[in-house]
């Protein structure tokens, strides 16, 4: 029988990170080993009877929880419970006994970079891979409780704490950096992580029915010199993107095993996308350079239709999307969402309302 896992989101009236698309890609990465359900319903967090692991994505750090949440929360992972709490999740510290439960607080952040962030060698974490996202530089101030590091980013020039774990009582709890937007949901790097971090809460680190999903989601598909690249059938590439068209590209790369650069590449040839590019090399891998004609086309559509479709249009990742921003020297704020956050700051929100 598998065990239950419980997401809960901010859908409506949240100031920084709504939950959509996140709550999919979450569900699908859960799903295959967990039972999972999936709510904006905050009184869920006063119904965890019955659940192994409660997932927290909500967006609430100028609001309190209702009342009893707190001790809710604290009584199920006294009991056996874990509790994972992803980037802007970690607002439950609003009640005092859960800052002191997940063992610090988010304190505040610089601007929005692209980090690398790698595991700590003193967690669970600690074999997985690297990897860099666009990300908020979250700090934080420990509650004193004791904790172990699972992960750390580099930030200019200074190393910052990006996720730790601890436990309480029979339960475990852990706390992970990053998840500003879908995007990071993506990284397949990342996905592994929280994968590793959901079975340790709920105490499956050693049941081998998570090794072959985790294989399946650290799939990469660089060409590294000296290795001999993996080539694939048309029939397989086309059996691919039918799935990707009925079950999303999450649940693809997962149960595939490949990288989402590839699949959305294969989506692109499908659709007769040429992009003119040259072979080059860096650090030892081959590596895709794109002409300068290409990249004021993928800058253009992404002035008009955003990061995310920009990013499934042209197959491209993210970090490459915003380097050649920053080189033309072009606004980031593309996207739907970030237009109507920097919208609400500037204006009120009236402002976001009307458009």
């Amino acid at each position: 029988m598998k065990k239950k896992a419980l997401i809960v989101g901010t859908y409506v009236n949240a100031p920084y990170h709504p939950f959509q698309q996140v709550d999919h890609a979450l569900a699908e990465l859960l799903a295959p080993n967990l039972d999972v359900t999936v709510t904006d319903d905050l009184s869920a967090f006063r119904a965890l009877a019955g659940f192994n692991l409660c997932v927290s994505y909500i967006d609430m750090f100028d609001a309190a929880l209702p009342e009893g949440t707190g001790e809710a929360i604290l009584s199920f992972v006294r009991g056996g419970g874990g509790l994972l709490c992803l980037h802007n999740g970690i607002s439950l510290q609003t009640d005092e006994a859960l800052f002191h439960l997940i063992g610090g607080k988010f304190t505040g952040h610089p601007p929005q970079t692209d980090l690398e962030f790698s595991p700590h060698p003193d967690g669970f974490l600690r074999e997985m891979a690297c990897f860099t996202l666009l990300e908020e530089p979250y700090q934080f101030e420990m509650s004193g409780d004791e904790v172990v590091p699972l992960m750390r980013y580099q930030y200019k020039g200074r190393e910052y704490m990006g996720g730790w774990c601890r436990t309480e009582g029979k339960g475990r709890v852990v706390f992970l950096t990053p998840g500003h937007s879908i995007a990071s949901f993506r990284n397949q790097a990342y996905l592994a992580m929280i994968w590793k971090s959901a079975e340790w809460a709920v105490m499956m680190i050693n049941k081998k029915q998570f090794s072959e999903t985790e294989e399946k989601i650290l799939a990469v598909e660089d060409v590294v010199v000296n290795e001999k690249r993996r080539h694939y059938t048309p029939e397989f590439k086309a059996a691919a993107l039918a799935m990707m068209e009925e079950k999303g590209a999450v649940a693809t790369v997962k149960e595939l095993g490949i990288s989402s650069y590839t699949l959305y590449d294969w989506k692109s040839k499908a659709e007769g996308q040429k992009y003119p590019r040259r072979q080059g090399s860096l650090s030892g891998k081959a590596r895709k350079r794109y002409t300068p004609e290409f990249k004021a086309e993928v800058i253009a559509y992404y002035q008009s239709h955003g990061a995310r479709e920009t990013l499934q249009k042209y197959g491209i990742v993210n970090n490459s999307l915003y380097n050649w921003l920053d080189e033309a020297g072009v606004d980031r704020v593309g996207s739907d969402h970030t237009r109507a956050i920097a919208l609400y700051r500037e204006k009120g929100e009236d402002a976001v309302l009307e458009e």
